[in-house]
């Protein structure tokens, strides 16, 4: 089996929420400080948490079924749109009860 590569997303919605808080001068400050120090890191670590999660996920479901494999997904529309509305609402949530549900709805999609 071959190792997956690290991938995440290049940009966030908080990513351009940062970059329009420091192009205006009157807000500055504490905005920017706010997005830059509590939710940047936030938004990267539930980011970083749920694609290792989802990650190990798929591993497991390679090893326990003999004809899945994880390279058969990257062509596959539908289970992009979901891995990517699940991926949304994994790091839209603090919850881990809710990112295992999310995982389990994602396991049953392959």
């Amino acid at each position: 089996m071959a190792a997956i590569p690290e991938r995440y997303p290049e940009s966030t919605k908080a990513d351009f929420a940062l970059g329009a808080a420091r192009a205006i001068p009157v807000v500055g400050g504490s905005i920017t400080e706010v997005m830059s120090m509590v939710l940047a890191p936030a938004i990267a670590r539930r980011r970083d948490t749920w694609l290792k999660e989802f990650a190990d996920g798929l591993d497991e479901a390679e090893r326990k079924i003999d004809e899945f494999r994880i390279e058969s997904l990257q062509n596959d529309e539908a289970f992009v749109s979901a891995v990517i509305e699940a991926t949304r609402s994994a790091i839209s949530t603090h919850k881990s009860e809710k990112r295992a549900a999310l995982r389990t709805a994602m396991q049953a999609e392959t």
